[in-house]
């Protein structure tokens, strides 16, 4: 029979270091078992004490740029960066897609003056393309290759954009048409002249279809007078408004309020789909509403994953257990553990970050094992117990669970901690909180769980030595050696697998991409001029721009340079003269053209389509651009067609053509600019509080990879060293994190190593709970390769964690058969409940980082993968690796003491027939 003196040594005599601990482990568990009730109460007090302080003090931080510490070079570029010039990582972008330039302009212009008008909510809404400047000087920003071809264009289209000015579209196209086959019959003109009005026929026939079958849309004068040179050929158009919100500090969602209010003035202003032929598609991007969207998928998924991982942790534990005393009392102290984890957590650290929200699951996945341990050992104890208190104490003392569970809490305390020394501080803080709840997790095994075990009925007792197990022993034994090798041999094939794994640095493959500001994101990332991967650097005058511009040139990987000088025309006084000249061709053309256009009657407009079909109908050869127009005009039917849809289709055909005369007109009266002559609106953006300038380097093709990100940061970086910006970042912050790992990993091994060396003084024992562990690792890795998850940022910590867990299960092997050879009552670890403790424990295990692999969050998602696949390649090896190896080493130790003992017996054979066969003198 067991008694509570079977643990406990009053005073530690005849004891070594670690069974001492273990004496003492004991001796609290007695303490808590004979003040049950004073147990219990201490607990709740500070499970409510901790709720509280979890509930007014526990924030969550979204901000991932304080992921990697600051002293890394890196973020003292960044820092320095945005010291001078704002952090354009916090600016919200809203995307306006439109069919055409013109209608996104227009609707940016809108939704622009409309968010300005909210300086509590928005601040610095910047619409760059919408200042008057670019209008007034739209002529100035032709590339110079195109300028002269763009306005001898121009120059050639005087009659049209005189025709234009003054009179409806479609009487200005048939005048045009009338005076060119005029022309073409005295021959002044020949039809090649005739056919450079085809595309414009064929995009006013476009227009006038989409009026008549109810799909209208806007006529692009901006693409037709400049003979497409400008706008370039595309199925949508993008404008990119760019804000910083008003954030709400402390809040869980601190842009929700900003973006909010952003799509209620989508809807006001009604740009979406009910626009008719204004209407325009706005999607939101930027690290503000990335990071909104992110914590909206990772708060679901962790609140699903911790109530899905308790419930199926519950019914784990009910097939498993079989005591609903022993289930109920391991489910409240896991429940209270988990509260006061969160209590210290408010206290310790203040503020979760995007990772170390998953705490909660770790917690419960964790923790539960110690709970199951304890349960299955103090039911073992039950069947040598006279009474119930010697059973609980037994089962937490030093021939009990509590010197593994205890080593168990430290190993894996290091494990969450080697992240700690590393620059890492978002792994490191989800380490500090998951190592306070190891803590938390133990006490509560060794004290509160034992007390409410206390005041229930005991359960049935388990005998050991009786179970299942033990028929298949023999055959374990038997075939021990084929086990081991069979184990080396998929390690060894697994090996090169595993190092195939790829490291994915973008951290926006963490998020969902199905989320708007995902794929609004790539979109501009797929546009070589609005890509958000751009790299920023500070250029202490213009001269220091144009050398970096010059090595910039060099490099196949950099586009282009972007500063405040790329806001000053580039040989304005080639192109002064050209507007000059040009002036005097149509300056009297446009003089008093307004936005608003000319006054149009329905009459004119009528007679205008009429007389443009009896013209198209005189050319002798057909055109596709005039045929469809002739087959929409007979559609339409001009003659009977009422004078709100005359007005209407007018609408459709001028609207963007006003503005755009006005601004060639404002454009023929440009003067030379200079730095100083930037709007304020620019030179904010771009000129700093110290008088630097701002530099955006663009790549010369659109990013697509992880290599390409690298592969332009570091031809930039080749340039100037201190640069930062996007690219720059994921590319040293990956390393950052790379070099992290590597260091959690080898701190994590050295000191499980050095407590295994230190505990079991053995070296055989140390290599049988390692090996286990490198095993499993080797698997893990190759079977997420296998399957296509790259390691990332997020689910890097399933490495060294699989360290730090794995090698509890075969703590508690190695030290279960350790106590076997003290214990007459059973031979093999098999016959006892820790296999099976191990066992229940990985299938809880399992099944809640599993949970985290139903997040919608793909980071969380990717965590609960590697993890659920370390946890499996760990119970693998421990349970079939791991006691092989001990049975082929024992049967390997027994067979050397028997070959040692043969051989003693055999020379003191021989010794004795030596000494016989001596002569007697």
């Amino acid at each position: 029979m067991l008694t509570p003196l079977d643990d406990q040594s009053p005073d530690g005599a005849g004891l070594g270091l670690v069974d001492r601990c273990g004496a003492l482990i004991g001796r609290i568990t007695a303490m808590a078992v004979h003040h049950a009730w004073l147990t219990l109460a201490i607990g709740i007090l500070l499970t409510l004490a901790a709720g509280y302080l979890a509930a007014t003090r526990l924030a969550v931080d979204t901000d991932t740029s304080a992921m990697i510490d600051e002293r890394e070079t890196f973020r003292q570029h960044y820092n320095r960066y945005i010291a001078e010039f704002e952090d354009l990582r916090g600016a919200i972008l809203i995307v306006v897609s439109a069919e055409t330039a013109e209608v996104a302009d227009f609707q940016a212009k809108r939704l622009s003056e409309r968010l300005t008008s909210r300086p509590t909510s928005f601040r610095d809404v910047a619409y760059l393309p919408g200042l008057n400047y670019f209008r007034d000087n739209a002529l100035l920003f032709i590339p110079p290759e195109l300028r002269e071809q763009v306005i001898t264009e121009l120059a050639s289209a005087q009659p049209l954009i005189a025709s234009l000015a003054r009179q409806p579209v479609p009487t200005a196209l048939a005048e045009l048409t009338k005076d060119t086959l005029d022309a073409i019959q005295r021959g002044d003109a020949t039809m090649a002249d005739l056919a450079k009005l085809d595309p414009i026929f064929e995009a006013l026939a476009a227009t006038i279809e989409g009026h008549t079958t109810g799909t209208p849309q806007y006529l692009s004068w901006r693409s037709i007078l400049s003979a497409g040179h400008m706008t370039a050929a595309r199925e949508e158009h993008l404008a990119v408004i760019s804000l910083f919100p008003v954030l709400e500090p402390g809040a869980l969602l601190p842009a929700e309020r900003a973006v909010t209010e952003i799509r209620q003035i989508v809807e006001e202003l009604e740009i979406g789909p009910g626009a008719g032929a204004l209407a325009a598609t706005v999607s939101l991007t930027g690290e503000p509403v990335l990071a909104l969207e992110e914590m909206e998928t990772v708060v679901i998924g962790a609140g699903r994953a911790g109530v899905i991982s308790l419930v199926l942790v519950a019914l784990i534990l009910g097939f498993g257990l079989r005591s609903l005393t022993l289930i109920a009392s391991v489910l409240f102290t896991l429940v209270t553990g988990l509260v006061m984890t969160a209590g210290l957590a408010a206290v310790v650290v203040g503020s979760l970050n995007l990772i170390s929200v998953a705490f909660a699951v770790l917690f419960v996945g964790l923790a539960v094992d110690f709970g199951i341990h304890y349960s299955l050992r103090y039911r073992e104890a039950l069947a040598h117990a006279e009474y119930q208190e010697d059973a609980l104490i037994h089962a937490g003392g030093r021939l009990g669970v509590g010197i593994p569970l205890s080593l168990c809490m430290l190993c894996t305390i290091i494990g969450f901690l080697s992240f700690l020394p590393t620059s890492y501080r978002g792994l490191a803080e989800l380490g500090q909180i998951a190592a306070l709840g190891m803590g938390v997790a133990f006490i509560g095994t060794i004290t509160l769980l034992p007390a409410l075990l206390s005041l229930f009925p005991a359960p049935s007792a388990i005998e050991i030595g009786s179970t299942s197990s033990n028929q298949g022993e023999p055959w374990f034994e038997k075939q021990a050696g084929k086990i081991v090798a069979a184990c080396l041999v998929l390690t060894l094939v697994a090996l090169p697998v595993a190092v195939l794994i790829s490291f994915d640095v973008n951290p926006l493959n963490l998020r969902d991409p199905e989320s708007q500001s995902v794929e609004t994101f790539n979109r501009l990332a797929a546009d070589p001029l609005l890509t958000p991967y751009r790299a920023q650097l500070i250029a202490e005058s213009p001269e220091a721009i144009g050398e970096f511009a010059d090595d910039a040139a060099q490099s196949d990987e950099i586009g282009i340079v972007i500063s405040a000088l790329s806001f000053i025309p580039e040989q304005q006084d080639t192109a002064l003269d050209a507007l000059f000249d040009l002036g005097f061709l149509l300056g009297p053309s446009l003089d008093g053209i307004s936005e608003a256009g000319p006054l149009i009657t329905t009459t004119s407009m009528r007679e205008g389509l009429l007389a443009l079909s009896s013209n198209l109908n005189a050319i002798p050869r057909p055109m596709p651009g005039i045929d469809r127009l002739m087959a929409a005009l007979e559609a339409a039917r001009p003659a009977s067609i009422g004078s709100d849809e005359l007005l209407a289709l007018h609408d459709l055909m001028a609207r963007f053509l006003y503005p755009q005369l006005t601004a060639i007109g404002a454009s023929l009266d440009a003067n030379p600019i200079t730095l100083d002559d930037l709007p304020a609106e620019i030179l904010r953006d771009w000129r700093g509080k110290e008088g630097g300038y701002r530099v955006d380097v663009l790549p010369a093709t659109p990013i697509a990879s992880n290599t390409d990100i690298r592969a332009f940061a570091e031809a930039v970086a080749a340039i100037e060293p201190e640069a930062t910006g996007t690219p720059a970042i994921i590319t040293a912050a990956s390393d950052a994190i790379a070099g992290a790992f590597v260091q959690a990993t080898l701190i994590t091994l050295a000191l499980i190593t050095l407590v295994l060396v230190v505990v079991l003084r053995s070296l055989t024992s140390v290599t049988l709970a390692l090996l286990p562990l490198v095993q499993a690792a080797v698997l893990a890795i190759a079977v997420a390769a296998l399957a296509g998850q790259a390691l990332n940022f997020a689910n890097i910590i399933a490495l060294p964690l699989l360290f730090a867990l794995g090698v509890c299960s075969c703590i508690h092997m190695v030290w279960r058969q350790k106590q076997a050879q003290d214990d007459l009552s059973f031979t093999s670890v098999q016959q006892t409940t820790t296999p099976r403790a191990i066992t229940l424990s990985a299938i809880t295990t399992v099944a809640s980082f599993g949970t985290l692999a139903t997040s919608p969050h793909p980071g969380t998602a990717s965590m609960g993968l590697l993890l659920t696949l370390s946890i499996a390649a760990t119970l693998f090896t421990t349970l079939i690796f791991l006691p092989a190896a001990m049975a082929w080493l024992a049967k390997r130790k027994q067979q050397q003491s028997i070959d040692a003992a043969l051989a003693r017996h055999i020379g003191k054979q021989r010794k004795g027939t030596a000494k016989n066969e001596d002569p007697q003198p």
